[in-house]
């Protein structure tokens, strides 16, 4: 499977450190970026993927990208009209993930494997490797996959954090903190 490696991106969201854990499905290493549309960038990726999908579907492949594309299906783009986020300002969501079953390769500016995460987080600017990805799981009436896989993270830079969502906490980061809880546990004391 081909790659591509980006330069100096900046996180919009990020669990690379730790894995996003839904409440459906797999726990997976996510970030997010943007990209402005009609960039080199975009432009590579998005040829990337189409090749993905030709080698992985043959002759169905333009159907079923566009079916991955339209939201019936897993697609890593999401374009500017179907983005809610307002920092968003007309760019291109990029949104790769990799399965949680192994840490994720992680570097820090001198090339040298971390876990420090203080150096992933939104607002950071990263050196990012991607692998093009397309398949039909195998269960029933599937949706196509057509996606970037995270391969890699290197940091590049500090950026003004953004704010994004709320990360969830648990009582064991609280207690770390020295933070008590009422007890019905709505409330921080």
């Amino acid at each position: 499977m081909a790659t591509i490696t980006l330069t100096n991106v900046q996180m919009r969201y990020c669990n690379l450190v730790k894995p996003y854990e839904p409440k459906v499905g797999a726990p997976k290493y996510t970030m997010q970026f943007y990209l402005e549309p009609g960039s080199k960038e975009l432009k590579d990726i998005e040829a990337g993927l189409e090749a993905a999908a030709k080698d992985a579907f043959g002759p169905e492949y333009k159907a079923k990208l566009i079916k991955a594309k339209n939201g019936q299906g897993s697609y890593s783009l999401l374009p500017p009209e179907k983005n809610t986020d307002e920092m968003a300002d007309g760019r291109v969501a990029v949104k790769p993930s990799a399965f949680a079953d192994r840490p994720l390769p992680l570097f820090d500016g001198d090339g040298l494997p971390t876990t420090d995460a203080s150096l992933f987080y939104p607002g950071a600017f990263v050196n990012v490797q991607l692998r093009f990805n397309a398949y039909q799981p195998p269960y029933s009436e599937a949706p196509p996959q057509v996606k970037l896989d995270l391969v890699a993270v290197r940091f590049s830079k500090h950026g003004e954090k953004i704010q994004g969502r709320r990360p969830s906490i648990t009582a064991e980061d609280l207690e770390a903190l020295g933070v008590k809880m009422d007890v019905t546990g709505d409330d921080l004391i």
